[in-house]
């Protein structure tokens, strides 16, 4: 069974006409906010250790550490749903190119990069090159990073290309993926691939088309929005004394032993209660 990602979406759905009778507000058209209750543990300091260092939405921010710890986990631990669901994950944070700090968010997420464990990987070409890098991690887990989804996009659309099809298989974590008919065949054990991309509303719909959503790959992406924040003149530097909590945090999940979540309210993952 696939695995399903359900996204943040931009854009609130219009109240039914009695909702007006009740004094409920009209429909802004922006994001809805991101709830607060997600701002817990390592994901809370977070968003301390970057206030005041850029205009960027907090969701944003969640996005970057959510990646990181995604792909440091990579398969200790998984929730049972016919076959194992990892903590892998395809994110895009959306928005207006300059307003949002999209990529000042990824550049200050740099910093909580563990120097063993995850290997990244910034801008792909063919689904060969890709499948032979992740073949040559040898048990690290690939985290693919691109400032703007589009050029991924416009790769995926080359005449036989198989970018998509091969992230959109190995986002499900085969056992082994290979490509054996090729002069120097290809066999990746265990992928566990995980995207973080920014781009903007314009650049998404000019390259995604209506066949990449129907072949899967589409489906399995999370989008995150968020409004920005009003202008900082002169940012400061990120809060060590809270980045250096979330350093240590992602740490710790390199001590956690493989084994399913129960997906009730208690189980922990590190320092997070899920």
């Amino acid at each position: 069974m696939p695995k399903k990602t359900i996204p943040h979406t931009t854009g609130g759905e219009k109240k039914p006409p009695e909702a007006a009778h009740h004094g409920a507000p009209e429909p802004t058209g922006g994001p809805p906010p991101f709830p607060e209750i997600v701002w817990r543990g390592p994901f809370a300091e977070y968003r301390a250790a970057m206030a005041g260092t850029t205009e960027a939405p907090d969701v944003f921010h969640f996005a970057a550490l959510w990646a990181v710890a995604g792909a440091y986990l990579r398969r200790r631990v998984f929730i049972r749903c016919g076959l194992p669901l990892y903590p892998n994950v395809y994110l895009v944070t959306v928005g207006v190119t300059g307003d949002t700090k999209k990529t000042t968010a990824m550049r200050l997420a740099e910093s909580l990069l563990p120097e063993h464990g995850v290997k990244v990987l910034r801008g792909v070409g063919s689904a060969e090159a890709l499948a032979d890098w992740m073949g040559e991690l040898k048990g690290d887990s690939p985290l693919i990073i691109l400032e703007e989804f589009a050029t991924l996009l416009g790769r995926g659309g080359w005449q036989r290309s198989t970018l998509l099809p091969f992230l959109t298989e190995t986002f499900d974590c085969p056992s082994v993926y290979e490509a054996p008919f090729r002069t120097n065949p290809i066999t990746v054990v265990e992928p566990t691939p995980t995207l973080y991309a920014g781009t903007t509303p314009e650049w998404f719909w000019k390259a995604m088309h209506e066949v990449d959503f129907h072949g899967g790959f589409g489906n399995r992406l999370f989008f995150l929005a968020g409004a920005p924040k009003a202008p900082i003149s002169m940012p400061h530097e990120p809060n060590e004394a809270h980045l250096n909590v979330v350093r240590e945090a992602i740490k710790g999940l390199a001590h956690i032993l493989m084994h399913p979540l129960s997906g009730s309210s208690g189980s922990r993952v590190g320092d997070v209660t899920v």
